[in-house]
C-alpha cells in the first residue's frame, strides 16, 4: 500500500482540465467514504454504508476550479490506498447503494428534498470504474441539476472525482488521474492503451443521456 505523500505525487496538475483550471487546495487525510449523496433515509443502504465506513486507507484530496464550460466549477480529486480486494469491494458497495436507493428523501430546513441516484459502469477506465449521477429536486433551489462522481480502481488505489454540472470534466479528470496513478505510483509508463482512452470514454458518454441512465447496473 502507499503513503499519503506517494498519493499526493499522483494528484492531477493545475492544467489537467485546461489552461484556465487551477488548484485551490490540497489535503492529506485518510481516505473517507463521504460524498455522493445522503443515504440515511433509505433502509436498504444501512448495511452497505456501515461496511463502507470500515474501509480505510491513506489518502490525498485536491480541490480544483475548472472553467471548461465557460463558468468556474468546483471539482475534487481524491486518492485512497488499500488492498486491491478492499478497493474492489468499495466500488461494489457504491453500485449497491445506487441500485438499492434510487430515490432518497433528505431533510432540509427549507423544504423536503428528493435525491435521485443513478449509476453506470464505465468500460475502458482503470481496472473497474463507476459513474454516479445525483440530482436533487424540491423547494425553490433544487432544480434537478445533476452532479457527477466517478470512482476508478487502479490496483489498490481508488480515484474519486466529483464535479457539479460537468460530466465530461469529471470523467476526463478521473481518467487523467488514473493514468498518473499508473505511471507515478506503479511506475508503469506505457499508458498508450485503450485502458486510458478518454476519447473513447467521452464518445460513448456523448451517446447517452446527461443523467447517466442509458446503462444500468
Amino acid at each position: 500500500m502507499f503513503t499519503a505523500a506517494e498519493l499526493k505525487a499522483a494528484l492531477p496538475s493545475a492544467q489537467a482540465l485546461g489552461s484556465s483550471s487551477r488548484i485551490t487546495g490540497t489535503d492529506l487525510r485518510p481516505f473517507g467514504t463521504s460524498g455522493g449523496g445522503d443515504w440515511g433515509q433509505c433502509r436498504a443502504s444501512y448495511a452497505s454504508v456501515r461496511e463502507m465506513g470500515s474501509i480505510e486507507g491513506a489518502g490525498a484530496l485536491q480541490y480544483m476550479l475548472s472553467n471548461s464550460t465557460g463558468n468556474e466549477e468546483a471539482v475534487t480529486a481524491q486518492l485512497g490506498s488499500m488492498p486491491a480486494a478492499r478497493a474492489s469491494r468499495y466500488l461494489e458497495l457504491r453500485r449497491r447503494l445506487n441500485r438499492d436507493c434510487p430515490e432518497v428523501a433528505v431533510d432540509t430546513e427549507a423544504a423536503p428534498v428528493q435525491e435521485h441516484h443513478e449509476a453506470q459502469r464505465l468500460a475502458g477506465l482503470g481496472d473497474e470504474a463507476l459513474l454516479e449521477v445525483r440530482r436533487q429536486t424540491g423547494g425553490d433551489e433544487y432544480d434537478g441539476t445533476p452532479s457527477y462522481r466517478v470512482d476508478v480502481r487502479v490496483g489498490g488505489v481508488l480515484v474519486v472525482v466529483e464535479s457539479f454540472r460537468d460530466r465530461n470534466a469529471a470523467v476526463m479528470l478521473a481518467a487523467l488521474t488514473a493514468r498518473r496513478v499508473h505511471s507515478e505510483i506503479y511506475g508503469l509508463r506505457n499508458t498508450r492503451t485503450p485502458w486510458f482512452s478518454t476519447r473513447n470514454l467521452l464518445s460513448d458518454l456523448a451517446r447517452s443521456p446527461e443523467d447517466g441512465s442509458a446503462v444500468g447496473l
